[in-house]
């Protein structure tokens, strides 16, 4: 028996990563009339994602072909091959940026397509961190993490994730979300860049040094003109957006304006 993969969209040979046909052949001996055997392709196949491939298999006796099956249309041929993407911001910015205080709230809406209709999955995702590659961690040394079973009613659509931490101590990072589709526990589809700015949403810090014209210092003459310049430095800012500082001035005694 000789197999190859096709392409259920072009009706021609799949390609693997190496530009190669996928073929696969099993040589046996019927010990009865009826029996089955198994034909395994094993190839590189990272860039086959979003696609479905269908087995067209050939059955050779003494190198004449005696049988075919070969229907591109035959779903109990085909193996279909999902691919999932995402955009992640930010809940009150509906953007790439987030306030690092105590209740943030990332919104990743995952784009699916090439899954079976009217199958469950389930969809994980986990905050990781740009600067170290390593998971994000919260306050108390904890992985930011979230998962949503879906049944999807048509091959392609959306599923929402959502991550809600306390993002205290968290400024200056930027977050990365990777995600995990599963089918029975098995994984089958996973978008995992570190790069991918759509997948990313920054956490600001703005530190500063405030300083009196005159003096040049932290000290100030109380007379009727006081200019206090507050240089503020900012990091993990998203470059071309524009921003707005705001300031107000703090009495250190009482905490009040």
């Amino acid at each position: 028996v000789k197999g190859i993969l096709m392409n259920k969209e072009t009706n021609e040979p799949m390609l693997d990563d190496n530009g190669e046909e996928i073929t696969a052949e099993s040589t046996f001996t019927a010990e009865e009339r009826n029996g089955s055997v198994d034909v395994t392709f094993v190839f590189p196949g990272a860039n086959l994602r979003g696609q479905s491939v269908v087995a067209f298999e050939d059955c050779y006796f003494n190198d004449f072909k005696v049988a075919v099956h070969a229907d591109i249309e035959d779903e109990d041929q085909t193996v279909h091959i999902p691919e999932i993407c995402t955009t992640a911001t930010d809940l009150e910015t509906k953007d790439h940026v987030a306030l690092a205080d105590d209740d943030v709230t990332i919104v990743d809406t995952v784009s699916f397509k090439n899954l079976i209709p009217g199958k469950e999955y389930r969809m994980t995702g986990i905050l990781m961190d740009r600067a170290t590659g390593k998971p994000l961690l919260d306050l108390n040394d904890h992985k930011i993490m979230t998962g949503a079973s879906f049944t999807p009613e048509a091959s392609d659509g959306t599923v929402e994730l959502q991550f809600q931490f306390d993002g205290t101590g968290l400024e200056g990072t930027t977050a990365v979300v990777f995600e995990d589709c599963w089918y029975n526990g098995k994984l089958i589809a996973q978008h995992a860049d570190i790069s991918d700015e759509e997948q990313t949403v920054d956490l600001p810090e703005v530190r500063t040094t405030a300083i009196d014209t005159e003096t040049e210092n932290h000290i100030s003459y109380a007379d009727e003109d006081i200019t206090i310049v507050d240089t503020v430095e900012y990091s993990n800012l998203n470059p071309g957006k524009e921003y707005t500082v705001k300031g107000i001035l703090m009495d250190k005694e009482t905490g009040e304006a």
